[in-house]
């Protein structure tokens, strides 16, 4: 064979590699720093309903229901921190950070005090299978830093919605030292048309005063923080305060807001001491009450890197009930590289056998969960087909940073008790929510993408049973 043949086939088995890897990757996209989300899948079209639902517990199909793209990072504008809500008639609301032209701030958040971030939603009708390409902004669209929000924390109570964000600027880590950290909230009813985004929004209000848990005069936020030490080299006290994406805690007359305080440091030194603070109030907003204290989360004067960093609520009814789920600092010299739970007042301390990492986990616990089991589709949601219900928990967080993000099922939240192994939705992530629909079916909003590429959403969904077996 002559030397030219021999190099014609090393250029053809080279080129199909590379049309291989290609393909495997859904190509190659300069924009999105190098990833172009996998293409939308899904099975169930045929025998879904009109508004996404299965009428029937037979129709529902054994594999991924649906994986669908919401967002694409394109243009400069990243998309993050995605908020799932499902409501009875079967449409699927996926919030996010829209950052205009910016990745976002040191420690990874949106919200700075120098560039631009609004929140926005997108709405799908047909239970995932696509969403409508209409984005819409909660609120007004921001016009600057000083009226943008990010880390929405998102509390749905029947027809009425309430986001809490953060505001001002932040607990991001900058050139200067932010000091002018704010709560805003927004109220708003679901209902009305396609061209509102079926949600009628009132107009964003700062959180300017709260009662103090003992009962003596209305101090503000920024006092109790400020007031706190916050532990590690320096015996700095925290500085700063924002929110952690999320659903929000709602009981039958209460909604419950953890926030993040933090000490960052400032200018050539930097730090990451974090905390926490809890107000309740209800679905209104006129009124916020200190329910627990401010905590910090280290006594080691010798770190400035903390071993925990955001925090938010995952169960509860009343005060006395709360649980928080604690991520792990991998910065931390002192990183406990598992989840951290804790009773309000208390520190987290480490709990489960997962893996974890930084960045923002979606929990969401159901009173009906039928697992592997048979369960009825009625009008009214779902009920018992012969087999009676257990309480469960679905828990999706990332094993390391930004990557291997695994979906758990957790039938002791105080423990962190897994009801099988983990099981592996994607290579790469970083925050998520969990919901479920009103045919039992999980929906699953979750960052793809990577520190050092471009972030896209997505909307995945199964069935009970998938997630069960799936689990084994």
């Amino acid at each position: 064979m002559s030397k030219k043949i021999i190099y014609l086939l090393s250029l053809l088995m080279a080129l199909s590699l590379v049309f291989a890897s290609c393909k495997k990757n859904g190509g190659l996209d300069p924009n999105n720093g190098g990833l172009t989300p996998p293409p939308d899948t899904g099975q169930g079209q045929d025998v879904v309903g009109e508004d996404g639902l299965f009428d029937n517990y037979s129709d529902i199909p054994d594999g991924e229901i649906a994986n669908t793209g919401v967002y694409v990072t394109t243009g400069g504008n990243y998309y993050r921190n995605p908020v799932v809500v499902t409501r009875p008639d079967g449409k699927i609301f996926v919030f996010a950070e829209k950052r205009w032209q910016s990745q976002g701030a040191g420690n990874d958040v949106g919200i700075d005090g120098i560039n631009t971030t609004d929140i926005i939603f997108k709405v799908s009708t047909d239970g995932g299978y696509k969403f409508d390409t209409q984005e819409y902004t909660v609120g007004t669209k921001a016009t600057g830093p000083e009226n943008s929000h990010g880390a929405p924390v998102v509390f749905v109570n029947n027809d009425k919605i309430l986001i809490a964000a953060t505001a001002g600027d932040g607990i991001g880590r900058t050139s200067k030292t932010p000091k002018a950290s704010k709560i805003d909230y927004i109220t708003g009813t679901f209902g009305g048309s396609a061209s509102t985004g079926y949600i009628t929004w009132g107009t964003w209000t700062t959180i300017e005063k709260v009662k103090a848990k003992s009962g003596s005069s209305d101090t503000t936020i920024k006092a109790l923080v400020e007031k706190t030490p916050a532990g590690g080299s320096g015996s700095k006290n925290f500085e700063q305060f924002g929110t952690q994406p999320a659903r929000g805690l709602v009981t039958t007359s209460d909604i419950y807001l953890p926030i993040v305080i933090a000490q960052q440091g400032g200018t050539g030194t930097d730090y990451e001491l974090m905390g926490r603070i809890t107000l309740k109030s209800t679905m209104d907003g006129a009124t916020w009450t200190v329910v627990e204290e401010p905590v910090g989360y280290t006594d080691d004067n010798k770190l400035t890197f903390g071993p925990w960093k955001e925090t938010k609520l995952i169960s509860g009814t009343v005060e006395g009930d709360l649980l928080y789920l604690t991520v792990p600092n991998p910065w931390s010299s002192a990183n406990p590289a598992k989840f951290g739970v804790s009773d309000p007042g208390q520190p987290p301390s480490s709990k489960g056998t997962m893996p974890a990492s930084e960045g923002s986990p979606g929990f969401f616990t159901t009173k009906q969960w039928y697992g592997a089991n048979e369960y009825k589709i009625t009008s009214s949601g779902i009920e018992n087909a012969g087999q009676a219900p257990s309480t469960m928990s679905v828990l999706v967080h990332v094993q390391q940073r930004a990557s291997q993000l695994y979906l758990y099922l957790v039938s002791d939240p105080k423990e962190l008790t897994l009801q099988g192994k983990g099981w592996k939705l994607d290579d790469v992530g970083k925050s998520s929510t969990v919901d479920m629909m009103a045919d039992g079916t999980i929906v699953v909003a979750a960052e793809k993408g990577g520190e050092d590429k471009n972030y896209f959403i997505r909307l995945l969904r199964y069935s009970q049973k998938y997630l069960t077996e799936t689990t084994k």
